[in-house]
């Protein structure tokens, strides 16, 4: 009788609640009426969700009564919300027709103007990748995330230890790489105290979508803006619970698996989201294993009608086994003996790179027409490279020996920053008018040592060489000495304003100036003839932009802007004499182009043609004392023009392909007297193209990626070219039948095995000595498994 009584009672207490919930039950379909298992449906205001079933059909209970809004989502689609009012104890009927994604003219990108609009109306070449073809392509750096976008060049060197990226020809200044092309995270510069951008330092599981602006951005983001900006967005938290995991497994003993989840944690105000990836693999090269673990956490909350909080935290290490650069002939073939498969360097050398972030940015509109948003940021960073003798300096082909100079630098960095801004339309809210100004206060403070790594304990360098037709090598009597002990520090200060003027429908003027300074110092004791130094470097960076459409789908722009790189060079190097003196290149680009999206909309096609003038470059050059320096090194012109095309066609069919044409022409630079006066810039491609094809059906998606490299010339004075190639990938994932939540996916990389170089190295005479091969076929076979809802499959 007590149970009986007891469950009446609890009856009577639920019975109300009960009685104000209803259902929602319906069916998920895509353009050409096939049902779609799988998708996500959420009930956002209630945080509740589910997911399709094999048939496509879903339904949810416990819904408040009431008007509701229903979103329903699928990779490759473009998410629906829809209407419904639920009446208590009944069941609304919902049926939902999902539309192919937006190509990338439809898309809405922030990093070309830091103010969301159109990609079609930006005055400014960008491009958008979105989370799905980073899966499919098999990205796991910043750098895989993009290859084969329009004008993006990416180079491996010593397997993916150092990736270089270059836009438009710049990135790369000997062994100062990405200099010139900035990384941002949110909007968070990822620059060391040498200038330099780190790839592998990024976390990829949490990211929505990377969107790559080329031309000068210094206007708006300050150094290292010569050839671009890469702005990597991650993803905001879901609405409902869901998670994902992962597993997968390949060549080269790889193993990797992942894990996504998130959701409401306090009502439907804050949310959360987390990301974390583990891999390992033996490597391609011999003697290259590797080990990365990264996680991602994200946190939104709405804190009031006018105000929201996004709090960003990361982490990633990356172990990896340092491999050598491969000796090349005359022609820029690998020597007769060598295979690419080939490693000569110390054995149990190592790669050490760890990367913590944090980041806050709070958003409060003060006013329909004012909004103020603040970002602050912590970064730690520890990089040390372990014995490294990856560079080879002197080659004797008859006698069969390579040289090399070892050593072990080390660099530890502690950043924080914070920068307000305000967004402000002063003539009402429709925007005719809109004024940004801003500032940015970055402190960055650590330690900068090296280590040399010499076989009889003296000297800074000292040499080491190996039989690279047998890999014999006297590595007993290693002596480890520390040669610099360095307490290096910069601090950034900068201040900007930009003014978007719409005095007509679909004309847009824009301008834009920023003013940066920046303070470097360096204490190393050991420098006994300079133990301290200090230097200063500002710049002034204008950039005027026009777009003007001819109609809502036809835009023409043009452009013309400035960026500006530190002038220092690696903090080691700045103790030398006249490195403090360097003046900070320049680089000022003018830019047409046309947008247009036809075909009602199933077509876009975006061109540009620019002329970029550099000057005062940062080189990193060998002296005939076998000395690296940094120096100015004169004048440098780029002319070049871009195509993308995106095409979606019918039965789930999207092609993308682009081309880029890059030519670069020394007009004053000379090296140890020899006049580089009308050659190319050793190394960049005059011929980049990329094609990508997807196919999609509700069950399954397949994708073929084509990436072609034009010859580039290997030595200074132009006399010997590489041999272009072309890397051909696949991708396969279907889910398993009766069993939406669980899919199975393949992928496969350089599928024809094509054997070709992508970096290139010269001597002290710049004359063709190394090379970082590519990397052969490489296949992953994994599971995927989706628990619920509010998170897509990655």
């Amino acid at each position: 009788m007590r149970i009986l009584l007891t469950i009446v009672a609890a009856f009577l207490w639920a019975a109300p609640a009960l009685a104000q919930t209803g259902a929602i039950e319906g069916t998920v379909r895509i353009a050409d009426g096939s049902t779609l298992p799988g998708a996500t449906v959420q009930v956002t205001a209630a945080a509740l969700g589910t997911t399709t079933d094999a048939d496509g059909r879903f339904r949810l209970t416990g819904v408040p009564a009431g008007p509701q809004t229903v979103t329903v989502r699928f990779v490759g689609y473009t998410p629906a919300e829809q209407a419904v009012t639920v009446v208590a104890g009944q069941t609304a009927q919902l049926d939902v027709t999902l539309a192919d994604a937006p190509l990338g003219l439809d898309q809405v990108v922030v990093t070309a103007s830091r103010s969301a609009e159109r990609s079609v109306a930006t005055a400014a070449a960008v491009s958008v990748r979105p989370a799905e073809v980073l899966r499919q392509r098999g990205a796991v750096t910043a750098a895989d995330a993009v290859r084969g976008i329009t004008g993006v060049y990416v180079q491996e060197y010593t397997e993916g230890a150092f990736p270089i990226v270059r836009i438009r020809g710049a990135g790369d200044a000997g062994i100062l790489q990405n200099t010139d092309v900035l990384v941002l995270i949110d909007g968070i510069p990822q620059v060391n105290i040498n200038g330099q951008s780190y790839y592998d330092q990024v976390p990829l599981e949490g990211v929505e979508r990377v969107e790559v602006v080329r031309g000068p951005t210094s206007a708006l983001y300050g150094r290292n803006g010569i050839g671009g900006a890469i702005n990597i967005i991650t993803r905001e938290a879901p609405a409902v619970f869901g998670a994902t995991a992962n597993i997968a497994g390949g060549s080269f003993a790889t193993g990797r698996s992942r894990l996504t989840f998130g959701g409401p944690i306090a009502g439907s105000s804050v949310r959360a989201f987390g990301a974390f990836t583990a891999e390992r693999s033996d490597g391609w090269r011999d003697g290259g294993e590797r080990l990365l673990l990264d996680g991602f956490g994200r946190i939104d909350a709405t804190l009031s009608e006018r105000a929201d909080l996004a709090i960003t935290a990361q982490s990633v290490r990356v172990d990896q086994s340092s491999v050598s650069v491969l000796p090349i002939d005359a022609t820029g073939e690998l020597l007769a003996g060598i295979e690419r498969t080939d490693n000569l360097g110390i054995p149990g050398a190592e790669t050490q790179n760890r990367a913590s972030q944090l980041g806050a940015r709070l958003t409060f509109r003060a006013a329909p027409t004012l909004t103020f948003t603040t970002l602050g940021y912590g970064r730690l960073t520890d990089r040390r490279l372990t014995d490294d003798a990856t560079f080879i300096d002197e080659v004797d082909a008859d006698a069969g020996i390579a040289i090399r100079y070892p050593f072990q630098p080390e660099l530890r960095e502690r950043i924080i920053g914070v920068e307000p801004r305000a967004l402000w339309s002063p003539l009402g809210e429709d925007g005719a008018v809109l004024v940004t100004v801003g500032a940015l206060v970055e402190d960055n403070t650590g330690e900068a040592d090296s280590y040399s790594v010499t076989t009889d304990g003296t000297g800074s360098f000292g040499a080491l060489p190996i039989d690279f037709r047998t890999g014999e090598q006297t590595l007993t009597g290693l002596t480890r000495t520390q040669t610099r002990d360095g307490d290096v520090g910069s601090t950034t200060l900068a201040g900007y304003t930009q003014v978007t003027v719409r005095p007509v429908d679909r004309l847009t003027v824009m301008g834009s100036v920023r003013y940066d300074r920046t303070t470097r110092s360096i204490e190393d004791p050991l420098r006994t003839n300079r133990p301290e130094i200090e230097g200063t470097y500002e710049r002034l960076s204008p950039q005027f932009s026009l777009s003007y459409g001819l109609t809502e789908d036809l835009y023409a722009f043009a452009s013309y802007g400035e960026g500006f790189n530190p002038p220092w060079g690696i903090a080691f190097s700045f103790e030398r004499e006249g490195a403090d003196a360097l003046e900070p290149e320049v680089a000022r680009s003018g830019e047409i182009g046309v947008k247009a999206r036809v075909l009602d909309g199933r077509l876009s096609i975006q061109a540009s043609a620019y002329r970029m003038a550099r000057r005062d470059l940062v080189q990193s050059v060998r002296g005939e004392d076998g000395v690296t320096r940094q120096v100015n090194a004169g004048a440098l012109d780029v002319t070049g023009a871009e195509l993308e095309i995106e095409a979606s066609l019918a039965s789930g069919l999207r092609i993308r392909g682009s081309y880029a044409y890059t030519d670069t022409e020394w007009k004053d630079f000379v090296i140890r007297g020899t006049d580089l006066a009308g050659t190319s810039v050793v190394g960049t491609p005059g011929d980049l193209a990329s094609l990508d094809v997807t196919w999609r059906r509700p069950n399954a998606v397949a994708s073929l990626s084509v990436d072609y490299v034009g010859s580039w010339f290997i030595d200074r004075v132009n006399s010997v070219e590489s041999e272009a190639y072309a890397v051909v990938s696949l991708f396969a994932e279907a889910a398993i039948p009766g069993v939406p939540a669980l899919r199975v996916r393949g992928q496969l990389f350089n599928a024809l095995d094509a054997a070709y170089l992508e970096r290139t190295e010269f001597d002290f005479g710049g004359n063709p000595i190394a090379a970082s091969p590519g990397r052969p076929r490489w296949a992953l076979l994994g599971l995927t498994y989706q628990l619920d809802a509010g998170l897509i499959g990655r």
